[in-house]
């Protein structure tokens, strides 16, 4: 079964709403993004799906006729399933899974770039999670990855201090805020430096990620499947090669981990070879 998550707290508007629904449920391209179009989509699924609501009131009146058109939906089609659930309490803060946080990056950024290359980094810090032994925290190191460029898109020269602004608004959880922020130190302003090891290493990889991407796209396969690390090694050195991609970032980064350059360049491989949004 297909599972969804609509938080009301992550999507601002109503075409965000839309938008996030449309792309987790594969809409046809026509999608009208009104109420009536979602009913016909709804009840069109063939497969078994469960949408679950969370702070749908943060929505305002048009949460009513949401719900509504889910409810008639669901009474439509058996595949369909609508649960309810209220897991944001007064006062308490916010730590997203990491559908949240594709859904609150989506919100800030548009750029097909931007998006993939969040859901990148975070699909290689759950990675690094696994096999650094804390597992059981992937999904919040997958949700800081995915959420660590929220504010570029759009404020590129307060990148990593605005994020802080946006986050906190959301009433995200202090630790995930000064971990996005924290991959900024030294460059942007941000007020945070990298102390945990998840931390260091979304400083570490950030822009890694861009070269192996790039180092990835020149092979004849134009996939990150068969890089091996003396390859990337040979790109890493022409700095005139991606040259966005920072080299003094990139061994600042393997220097802070512990680590030799060669290890963080082979580890990174292995994470992006594992990651969906990779080819």
């Amino acid at each position: 079964m297909k599972q969804v998550l609509l938080d009301g707290a992550l999507l601002a508007t109503r075409a965000q709403v839309h938008r996030m629904l449309a792309e987790a449920l594969d809409f046809p391209a026509y999608y009208g993004s009104n109420l009536d179009a979602l009913y016909d989509c709804l009840t069109d699924l063939h497969s078994p799906v469960q949408i679950t609501l969370t702070n749908t009131d943060a929505l305002g009146p048009w949460s009513d006729a949401l719900r509504r058109t889910l409810a008639d939906a669901a009474a439509e089609n058996p595949d369909l399933t609508i649960l309810e659930q209220n897991t944001k309490k007064e006062g308490t803060a916010m730590i997203p899974t990491p559908e949240q946080a594709r859904a609150l990056l989506q919100q800030y950024n548009t750029g097909e770039f931007h998006l993939k290359h969040g859901y990148t980094v975070g699909d290689v810090l759950r990675w690094y999670a696994n096999e650094l032994g804390y597992g059981e925290e992937a999904d919040f190191w997958q949700a800081v990855g995915i959420l660590h460029d929220l504010d570029f898109e759009q404020w590129p020269d307060q990148h990593c201090v605005k994020c802080v602004e946006l986050m906190q608004q959301h009433g995200l959880d202090e630790r995930l805020i000064r971990a996005v922020a924290s991959h900024g130190w030294g460059m942007t302003g941000s007020a945070y430096q990298p102390e945990h090891a998840m931390e260091k290493v979304l400083f570490a990889v950030d822009e890694l990620t861009g070269l192996i991407g790039a180092a990835a796209a020149m092979r004849p396969s134009k996939s990150v499947s068969d890089l091996e690390l003396k390859s990337l090694k040979k790109k890493y050195k022409d700095k005139r090669f991606a040259a966005g991609c920072s080299r003094d970032v990139i061994a600042q980064g393997a220097e802070q981990l512990g680590w030799t350059l060669d290890e963080l360049l082979e580890k990174t491989i292995l994470a992006m070879r594992a990651s969906e949004n990779v080819d």
